[in-house]
C-alpha cells in the first residue's frame, strides 16, 4: 500500500503546486505533498540568498498541506526562491515576483 502512495513522488516531500507564479507582494499558496509525519519548514530566499519569511509547520501530517504564504515586508521584484524541507528532504522551486 505504501508503495502505490509513493508512485510518482520523487521522495518523502515534493512541491506540487505554487498559485500564482508568477505571484504578487499579496502572497503565494504552496502546497506540499509528504509521504510521512514530518517537521516541515517552508523559507523563502531571495536571489542573494538572503532569508526572508520562514514557517514551521510542526509535525505536518502525511499527505497533502496547503499553506499560503504571505511576506512580512514588501519585496521587490524579481526572482526568489522557495525552499521546503523536513528530517529527510530538501527541495526548492524558483519564483518570480511581479510588480
Amino acid at each position: 500500500i505504501l508503495q502505490k502512495k509513493r508512485e510518482g513522488l520523487n521522495g518523502d516531500l515534493e512541491i506540487i503546486q505554487l498559485f500564482p507564479n508568477p505571484f504578487s507582494n499579496q502572497g503565494l499558496t504552496v502546497s506540499i505533498l509528504s509521504v510521512n509525519e514530518s517537521n516541515t519548514n517552508l523559507s523563502l530566499y531571495d536571489n542573494l540568498g538572503k532569508l526572508l519569511y520562514t514557517k514551521n509547520l510542526s509535525f505536518a501530517p502525511m499527505g497533502v498541506q496547503t499553506v499560503k504564504l504571505i511576506p512580512d515586508q514588501a519585496l521587490d521584484p524579481g526572482i526568489y526562491h522557495l525552499v521546503v524541507k523536513n528530517e529527510t528532504m530538501v527541495v526548492s522551486r524558483n519564483l518570480l515576483l511581479l510588480e
